[in-house]
């Protein structure tokens, strides 16, 4: 009998989330960006931020479905 598993973990920004998408921004000429990207978050589809750098911290918008 499968059993199941509740992970718990304190998220301080959407980066740690397993919820948050991150993809490439894409460049004029059509190409992946190597430094920008988007979040999109999985849970709603709802765009979280665009044009964030890859180092860049991503603040836990107030809409977040998983907020308290």
């Amino acid at each position: 009998m499968k059993e199941k598993v509740i992970y718990k973990k304190v998220i301080n920004e959407c980066r740690e989330c397993p919820n948050c998408r991150i993809t490439a921004m894409i460049d004029i000429d059509g190409a992946p960006s190597e430094n920008e990207e988007y979040a999109v978050c999985a849970v709603d589809g709802e765009e979280i931020e665009q044009a964030i750098w890859r180092w860049e911290k991503i603040e836990i918008p107030t809409w977040c479905p998983l907020k308290d």
